[in-house]
């Protein structure tokens, strides 16, 4: 996405209040809810060179329990686990950061289950992709995943710190370092966003992080193994997205 395209964006969404299709209200809104899930800028902010911090750790779990985002500097990925914060570094272990470190973005929400069920015999990332997928009964609403298992292998991707001033975002990730692991157990997280949700803010699909039962072993999910999972998901009614420091736009989902 070019300069260009990317401050003809934000323009759009400092001007407009956009609905998920299906929806025919919006509102704008300022406080985080049980049915919201919450970003702190769009992605487009990152992508035109925005590199200024905008939330802490403090700050992050104090609006949420469950999420992920990307540490300052792209020092590492953050994971929001039971209203804790981890910091996976770009070798790919897990340490607990102090309250005052920064993000660059950040996702979260207050999540409670609503359903669970059991998946087997899941070959690949993609594979568990597609049989969720089908299993929705709707494809307008965003979904929050938590899956428990024993991973036969998992492989994941952790940013790698950069020095100042960073490079752009589309190759500061490409330099994420990828771990892959043999037999263990662990949690996955994060999110599904409907098509509707534009790509400036977050690229629609799945965005999952993994974290060890351990706590030791962490990362962005790029592609795993199981014989047997646990899901448990919500679903999210509404995302809200700061893209000023005093303004949010606000995503209507439909129920199921």
């Amino acid at each position: 996405m070019n300069v260009i395209r990317v401050k003809r964006t934000l323009i759009l969404l400092s001007l407009l209040t956009l609905a998920v299709t299906g929806c025919n209200t919006t509102t704008v809104v300022h406080i985080l809810d049980r049915q919201s899930v919450y970003q702190t800028a769009p992605l487009a902010h990152l992508e035109a060179g925005n590199y200024k911090s905008t939330i802490s750790v403090q700050q992050f779990k104090s609006i949420g329990n469950f999420g992920f985002g990307i540490f300052e500097s792209f020092d590492g990925d953050a994971i929001l686990f039971n209203g804790n914060v981890f910091q996976a570094k770009s070798d790919g272990q897990v340490v607990v950061p102090p309250e005052s470190a920064k993000l660059l973005l950040a996702s979260c929400m207050l999540f409670d289950v609503e359903k669970r069920f059991t998946m087997r015999n899941i070959s690949s990332y993609t594979e568990f992709k597609k049989a969720l997928t089908s299993h929705y009964a709707t494809n307008q609403c965003i979904r929050a995943l938590q899956v428990e298992g024993t991973f036969n292998s998992i492989t994941v991707a952790c940013n790698q710190k950069q020095e100042s001033p960073c490079k752009p975002f589309s190759q500061a990730t490409r330099l994420a370092k990828e771990h892959t692991w043999k037999d263990v157990k662990g949690t996955l997280i994060g999110f599904w966003l409907t098509p509707s949700v534009p790509d400036a803010v977050m690229p629609p699909g799945f965005h999952l992080v993994f974290i060890s039962e351990d706590r030791t072993k962490g990362g962005r999910v790029l592609d795993f193994e199981s014989d047997k999972l646990i899901l448990y998901f919500k679903q999210v009614l509404r995302m809200t997205v700061n893209y000023t420091p005093d303004a949010t736009t606000h995503f209507d989902g439909v129920p199921l």
